[in-house]
């Protein structure tokens, strides 16, 4: 049970911050693949 809470709450973290940091995080993923 406190489990499930932990991973809800996890879950609802990384959306909310995905939605938030898509973009830049889009940008440097192609900058990082790009440096390699």
């Amino acid at each position: 049970m406190i489990k499930d809470e932990k991973l809800k709450k996890c879950l609802t973290f990384i959306k909310i911050f995905w939605n938030y940091q898509k973009q830049e995080f889009i940008q440097k993923w192609k900058f990082t693949q790009q440096s390699l």
